[in-house]
């Protein structure tokens, strides 16, 4: 799974492209109790590709950034990337679900 931004995305070099390709493709999910003893923290890097076909074709990513949520105990047991994925698009509104 992987999230196409549909906008124009500005990697730190200043190149511009629309359309990249972000996967947590193999990285690692990292979970962290708050202070808060019901809060946890999520969080993992993420990486930003050309394109989807770029990814598909086994390329090198071009950026990789990260992404963290506070998420409650009781969501310990859902889908930890799904959160992250709903955190990414709170950055990058107009993106598209991909697989």
């Amino acid at each position: 799974m992987g999230l196409i931004v549909n906008d124009t995305y500005t990697a730190s070099n200043g190149v511009e492209k629309t359309g990249v390709y972000i996967s947590f493709n193999s990285e690692t999910v990292y979970l962290r109790k708050e202070n808060d003893e019901n809060k946890y923290n999520v969080r993992a890097n993420y990486r930003v590709y050309w394109d989807k076909q770029a990814k598909d074709a086994g390329k090198q990513f071009v950026e990789l950034n990260s992404v963290s949520v506070s998420i409650p105990a009781e969501d310990l047991g859902s889908n930890l990337f799904a959160c992250l994925y709903a955190e990414i698009k709170k950055k990058y509104v107009n993106s598209t679900d991909s697989i």
